[in-house]
């Protein structure tokens, strides 16, 4: 096991392989998504679970990794990216012991992509997303997703700053 979050998921491993060969390893349901601007990585503060996540969500029906991770940047940031601008870093398995949506412990395998945000978007909170944050790696206001900051760790660990951009306080 790699990592662990608060509600006892398990990021068990990473995914060798490329991108194209992921949906045909098993349930592919997710992505997620390193934003990254001027060292900072771009983290969403999630009203339920009150705690900064990286953006990423659900897989929706005839929707590529690539093109989930695009438009749930867009939905949980404001912030804009094309699909072919990603850059994807690797897969990977997770164990989850059952979620809101299903209640079910099983395995899940998702995608993580990387990209640089050039120009910053107005936040506008959602009832999803309460805030956005620009992280340098310093003390947060609450906790970090257990499981993301071990995915932040893995694609490319980011050295502390003095301060951090705080897009919207309506957590």
């Amino acid at each position: 096991m790699l990592a662990e979050n608060q509600e006892g998921h398990r990021l068990v491993r990473l995914l060798d392989g490329a991108e194209g060969e992921l949906p045909g390893l098993g349930n592919l349901t997710h992505a997620r998504l390193v934003a990254r601007h001027d060292e900072r990585v771009l983290l969403v503060f999630d009203r339920r679970t009150q705690r900064w996540q990286l953006p990423g969500g659900a897989i929706e029906a005839g929707e590529t990794a690539r093109v989930c991770a695009a438009r749930e940047l867009r939905e949980e940031s404001s912030n804009e990216c094309s699909p072919d601008s990603l850059r994807f870093l690797f897969g990977f398995e997770l164990f989850l012991y059952g979620t809101r949506f299903d209640q079910h412990p099983r395995t899940e395998l998702g995608a993580l992509f990387e990209v640089p945000i050039h120009h910053l978007a107005s936040f506008i909170p959602t009832e999803e997303i309460g805030a956005t944050l620009w992280w340098s790696g310093s003390e947060l206001s609450h906790e970090l997703d257990g499981i993301d900051a071990q995915l932040i760790q893995l694609a490319r660990p980011i050295a502390p700053a003095a301060d951090q951009e705080l897009s919207e306080t309506t957590l």
